[in-house]
């Protein structure tokens, strides 16, 4: 791909990218509502949280309205001037008008842009340039300013051993979006790059590029330096944004020097210590690049590789921002994420391949392009996402869209969904077929799909290999396509899922990662090429119709194809809700006896009603016996579900709160 840059380095927290990378289209979701908050736009959008009354946390950004080479562009800290700055936002509510909303100062003169926001227990922590601050109270009396409201925790990793800034003291290296886990803190460390968006340059630390660890209770000295990091993982580049699922954590990282695409990679708390893949671009490991100078490798290139769930190509993500977990909704259980240099937001879906350890992940358009266009004119590159506690989706921007953005104001926005029939693809997984002869891939649709639609035409397959080298992004030798061939398509017996039989003639078709898990540093050919290969599958799907002619709303996916699964393909769908033979009266789970006792339901009218007596956030979810998912409703109290619209007979109630859940059929 021919790529276009602008003048500039750099951004603050983003790889240098093509002005016109592709995007998802401008197809909206009809299952979402986004709605601009009031009084919002002051300040782009560095971090979201929440405290455990619905008020937000907001952290802002001084305002750089320049243009190609400001402050913001170049990625250089802006002097504490009282606009970097944290706010509490009250007056938000799921549903109803966001126009009456408050901001209220409570943290400033923070030394920024700072990267992230962070509350543990409703105390708010803040993580700006040079330090990790813990702030003192909600509704500060004594002033707003960092020496009168913040309590310094861990100043952020600085030069040590012999080493020297490559592009100064103030340039680039954040710790970004910290999460909090069983007692430590987690946060993404930049790794070393230069004007430009390279990787020739010297590591700045012996932490650089890194995945740390702190205490949350523990305020560390601030001589000698470096001091109360633990580093969990290494080889990041430019990894603007970490999520947590209370199990696991998803960061992105941004393409450039040995990211030939987006990543969005995995950590999980207590894992062996693993590189990501990024390097220092020496002159032994230049991989094809000229130009090469410096000789100093980066801490974690000896440890073993961990592939990310999966490479993004540069269409249609350049520079994928903070993931978050849906705990709730249409799309329970899966991810999001957002871009600073496209439009549109994607879906994540991770896969615990064969339940061994192994995960990768298929990517989805999750709101399409339009989402950027509410409340202004102007672009809104999405910067960080946040769950609220009655359960609607907060996205902060920064503006504009180009190639990469700078600091002017932007709104937040509210996502919620509505109870709104869509055809779309929800996953694609690695299968073996029924007999487990042959590898494949199954696409996982919302509806049925009409069986005339489907044959092997249906389905377009472009295989794209990365490998790693110190060139930027993708080129020729770096990035390579395959194209498997379609041997033959089965649907599953309620006509959810397709299963993709795929001709593999060619070894270099299928399941493939970098280097061997496990194995460190390998100097022939690990990084750079030739050698092995990350992968991901993009598929088509063409002209398939749902069961009622609808069209998919977007018909590309795209598939992490890094560990191929023995798990055959099971045309029952047993894999949706257990069989019903099995579930009458079942409650499993922690509280489930307590979860049981609680439901009651009633139909009247073709209204099913169902009741739950708990206090808490509880999903109320209907299924075919066959399996398929009718409706899903998340609340408290009671939930009305229409039953006319999926007509009558025996159907499987599920009710889940926490970890319980209690299941039993229901007719109407």
């Amino acid at each position: 791909m021919t790529k276009i840059f602008l003048r500039s380095a750099s951004a603050l927290l983003f790889a240098a990218v093509a002005a016109g990378a592709q995007a998802f289209p401008s197809t909206s979701n009809p299952k979402i509502v986004t709605t601009a908050v009031g009084n919002s736009t002051f300040s782009p959008n560095m971090g979201l949280a929440f405290l455990s009354d619905g008020r937000m946390v907001f952290l802002g950004s001084a305002t750089n309205t320049s243009s190609g080479n400001g402050a913001m562009g170049q990625g250089y800290i802006l002097p504490p001037d009282g606009n970097n700055a944290v706010y509490i936002a009250s007056g938000l509510s799921r549903t109803g008008s966001l126009t009456g909303v408050t901001f209220t100062k409570i943290l400033d003169s923070l030394n920024g842009p700072a990267a992230g926001v962070v509350v543990v227990n409703d105390t708010v922590y803040v993580m700006e340039r040079f330090a990790f601050y813990r702030i003192k109270s909600l509704a500060p009396t004594g002033g707003t300013a960092l020496s009168k409201n913040a309590t310094r925790m861990i100043n952020i990793p600085t030069l040590d051993s012999t080493f020297t800034w490559n592009r100064g003291p103030t340039g680039h290296q954040w710790v970004f979006t910290p999460q909090y886990y069983n007692g430590r803190f987690y946060g993404n460390y930049s790794g070393c790059i230069i004007p430009g968006g390279t990787s020739n340059a010297p590591p700045t630390s012996t932490y650089a590029g890194a995945l740390l660890s702190w205490a949350k209770d523990s305020i560390v000295p601030i001589s000698p330096v470096n001091q109360g990091f633990v580093k969990e993982a290494g080889g990041l580049r430019s990894p603007n944004g970490l999520g947590s699922n209370g199990e696991y954590m998803i960061g992105s990282d941004n393409q450039g020097s040995f990211n030939p695409g987006c990543a969005l990679r995995m950590y999980r708390p207590g894992q062996p210590q693993v590189t990501y893949g990024t390097r220092q671009s020496t002159t032994a490991n230049a991989g094809g690049a000229t130009g090469i100078t410096n000789t100093l490798r980066n801490w974690a290139e000896d440890l073993p590789y961990q592939p990310p769930l999966i490479w993004i190509p540069y269409s249609p993500s350049a520079s994928t921002s903070q993931p978050a977990y849906l705990n709730f909704g249409p799309y329970k259980g899966d991810w999001i994420a957002g871009d600073v240099n496209a439009s549109g937001m994607g879906r994540l879906h991770v896969d615990q391949v064969d339940n061994s350890g192994n995960y990768q992940a298929s990517w989805h358009l999750f709101s399409g392009s339009s989402i950027n266009s509410a409340g202004t004119t102007e672009g809104k590159a999405i910067n960080r996402i946040a769950v609220s506690p009655d359960s609607a989706i907060y996205v902060g921007t920064v503006l504009k869209i180009g190639n990469w953005p700078t600091g002017n104001p932007g709104p937040v926005f509210r996502i919620t969904f509505k109870d709104t029939s869509v055809f779309e693809i929800l996953a694609v997984r690695s299968r073996k077929n029924v007999t487990g002869d042959a590898n494949g891939v199954e696409v996982f649709f919302s509806q049925p799909v009409n069986p005339a639609t489907v044959s092997s035409s249906s389905f377009t397959l472009q295989q794209q290999n990365f490998m790693l080298g110190a060139n930027y992004g993708c080129n020729t030798t770096l990035c390579t396509t395959k194209v498997p061939q379609v041997a033959g398509v089965l649907l599953s017996n309620d006509n959810r899922k397709a299963f993709i039989t795929i001709s593999t003639p060619d070894t270099s078709i299928g399941a493939s990662h970098i280097g061997t898990i496990g194995v460190g540093f390998n100097g022939l050919g690990v990084w750079g090429g030739p050698g092995k290969q990350d992968r991901t599958l993009r598929v088509t799907v063409n002209n398939v119709t749902s069961a009622t002619g609808a069209s998919l709303m977007y018909n590309v996916a795209f598939m992490g194809w890094h560990f191929q699964a023995n798990t055959r393909f099971d045309p029952a769908n047993t894999d949706l809700v257990p069989s019903p033979s099995a579930i009458s009266g079942r409650a499993v789970g922690p509280g489930a006896s307590r979860l049981a006792s609680s439901v009651s339901t009633h139909t009247l009218g073709g209204i099913l009603n169902v009741h739950v007596d708990l206090p808490g956030q509880t999903t109320v979810s209907l299924y075919k016996l066959n399996g398929g998912l009718q409706q899903e409703k998340t609340g408290t109290g009671s939930f009305e579900f229409d039953t006319r619209s999926i007509g009558g007979g025996l159907h499987i109630l599920r009710v889940q709160q926490g970890a319980a859940v209690y299941s039993r059929t229901v007719m109407f």
